[in-house]
C-alpha cells in the first residue's frame, strides 16, 4: 500500500506542477486526480474516463 499512496501523491503533485508551468490551472481536474486518489481500482470507472477521452 505504501507504493500505492507514493504513485498518487506524485501523480497530484505532477498535475498541480504541469497546470501552474503552462498557466492553464483547472480546479476539476485537480478534483479528478484527488478524488480518484481516495478510491480503489474500479473497471466501470476506467471504462467511464477511457469514454470520456474518446469523446474529447
Amino acid at each position: 500500500m505504501p507504493l500505492r499512496n507514493l504513485v498518487l501523491a506524485a501523480s497530484v503533485g505532477v498535475l498541480i506542477i504541469m497546470m501552474a508551468v503552462t498557466d492553464t490551472e483547472h480546479p476539476p481536474a485537480a478534483g479528478t486526480v484527488l478524488g480518484m486518489s481516495t478510491c480503489t481500482w474500479d473497471p466501470e470507472i476506467f471504462a467511464v474516463i477511457v469514454g470520456a477521452a474518446l469523446l474529447l
